[in-house]
């Protein structure tokens, strides 16, 4: 997730900004603890560190049952788990995208 405007640092959103983008934080949050089998954590990591993406970001990852315990925490980066066939990611995709709609599931 990151803000609709380019911003560097947090806090040169608005009030509003940031209550909105919490809002919509918790809406990800939890459309994926119910879209996803066996999601045990859900990781909420924000970065404006690299050069080519140096705006605030937001990473919302779900971790799984059966996630290695040595990629966890910060360290989920450096997983390189199997990848979807298509089909399921644009299903997943769709789910996510009812969920995320005003009125949805997840509000």
């Amino acid at each position: 997730m990151k803000p609709l405007q380019h911003v560097e640092f947090f806090d040169e959103l608005s009030i509003e900004e940031v209550e909105a983008f919490g809002r919509l934080q918790r809406m990800v949050t939890r459309a994926l603890r119910d879209i996803v089998p066996g999601v045990q954590k859900v990781y909420s990591i924000m970065l404006a560190e690299s050069e080519d993406c140096p705006h605030v970001h937001v990473h919302i990852v779900p971790r799984t049952e059966d996630h290695p315990a040595s990629f966890r925490g910060l360290r989920i980066f450096d997983f390189d788990g199997p990848s979807l066939p298509r089909v399921k990611v644009e299903r997943f995709a769709a789910e996510l995208r009812e969920y995320l709609q005003p009125g949805g599931v997840a509000e």
